[in-house]
């Protein structure tokens, strides 16, 4: 569901700019925001072992982050505008990619808490297999909803998917 996230905005960029009154420099510059995941916030090795113990708790604090940056960026143009609105769709971006910058080493403690060493592999796989979908299958379902129904629900309908996958997974593994 990260990668669905990520490219949210991407797709969605056609008709918030528009919609927004965003320049091309503003939209890049605020996708670009999300971008601060790969390089800003690095995670420690002791931090990936602590997930081993209670792996449910990193793994919900960013599901809770990716929420509130998701659900808040359609909710945004209906309170700001102008350059009040580029400040928080770039501030948003920011947080998103800081949020979901743990998430590879949080999921590599994840799967070493699941699943027995002979079966590493198979869960570090399930875990490639979800990412390459999530980003096939995003932009086009992304591109639908938007046709079909407005950028701002199509961004809503994708975080109330990646809230219940996380409320599953937190039910399943609990």
């Amino acid at each position: 569901m990260a990668y669905v996230q990520q490219r949210s905005l991407a797709v969605a960029s056609y008709q918030m700019m528009p919609s927004l009154n965003l320049s091309q420099m503003q939209n890049r510059l605020a996708r670009v925001g999300l971008s601060a995941r790969l390089r800003g916030a690095s995670v420690p090795r002791r931090s990936v072992r602590a997930t081993t113990r209670r792996p449910q708790q990193p793994t919900s604090l960013i599901g809770l982050l990716s929420f509130i940056c998701t659900v808040t960026t359609p909710l945004a143009p209906v309170v700001l505008t102008g350059t009040a609105l580029f400040a928080v769709l770039l501030g948003l971006q920011l947080l998103l990619g800081m949020a979901q910058s743990p998430i590879f080493p949080v999921t590599a403690g994840v799967v070493e808490a699941w699943f027995k060493p002979d079966q590493w592999s198979f869960g570090t796989g399930l875990l490639s297999l979800g990412l390459g979908l999530g980003a096939a299958v995003a932009p086009p379902v992304i591109a639908w909803l938007m046709s079909s129904f407005g950028w701002q629900r199509a961004l809503a309908w994708t975080t109330a998917t990646r809230s219940s996958v996380d409320c599953g997974v937190g039910l399943v593994r609990t």
